[in-house]
């Protein structure tokens, strides 16, 4: 079967910029190699948020690949106001100026029900003040949570059964699903920094796009990807 309806989702590092159109790796997918690639990722997602992206793929969408960036376990997801009884992509808030995925079709808007988003951000007002439906006792239960009851290494394992739910789904109907951060891993310019992550950042140059990387960067991921997808299309 050849590979042709890719969806990619995950948080920041695999999310396109609208004021760099073209440079992000799912769109060179799209424009260079022939691909029809839709990124369901946003900025700070967490893996709740992946999951829904995911699900949206798996019943929605027709994809023959996934191509999924998980992310940090320190992100939070929750309700702002009343959410259905089966809860769907569109309910998760995308918004925000960079990401170019918020106000797509198969994605929430401003107004939807579910934050989903990276801790840090609950401590910064000038930050959070974009989520319109978030009150500020909301936001002191958020640090709350984060001083009393969370734990890193719980959330992670909790993670990771809601990531393999949707790999495992996939897998069962002959979908692959491409690791982001093991095709990133055999790029060159791949280093590690002193806090465990991995960003492609070259010494001492400032890169400030949604995906993190400067866009030397991002051709080479869609190379590695491009003969990840090729290597799958034999075997299936």
């Amino acid at each position: 079967m050849a590979i042709k309806n890719i969806i990619v989702c995950g948080d920041s590092w695999a999310t396109p910029d609208r004021n760099c159109p073209g440079k992000h790796f799912s769109e060179i997918l799209n424009n260079e190699y022939g691909y029809n690639v839709t990124a369901l990722s946003r900025g700070g997602m967490s893996t709740v948020g992946i999951c829904f992206q995911l699900k949206a793929a798996f019943f929605d969408m027709q994809p023959d690949a996934i191509i999924l960036c998980t992310t940090s376990s320190a992100r939070i997801a929750f309700a702002v106001k009343e959410v259905s009884e089966t809860p769907v992509l569109k309910d998760i808030v995308y918004t925000g100026t960079r990401s170019a995925t918020c106000g797509t079709p198969h994605v929430g808007n401003a107004d939807s029900a579910i934050i989903s988003d990276n801790s840090i951000i609950f401590s910064d007002e000038s930050v959070y003040k974009k989520y319109k439906n978030l009150s500020t006792q909301q936001v002191e239960a958020i640090k709350h949570y984060y001083a009393y009851l969370h734990n890193d290494h719980l959330q992670k394992e909790i993670d990771s059964w809601m990531t393999g739910h949707w790999v495992s789904k996939f897998k069962n109907e002959k979908i692959p699903v491409i690791g982001y951060w093991e095709c990133a891993s055999r790029l060159d310019s791949w280093q590690e920094n002193s806090q465990g992550v991995q960003p492609f950042f070259e010494q001492g140059k400032n890169i400030n796009w949604v995906f993190h990387t400067d866009f030397e960067t991002q051709s080479e991921l869609a190379q590695v990807i491009n003969q990840e997808i090729r290597s799958l299309g034999k075997l299936i």
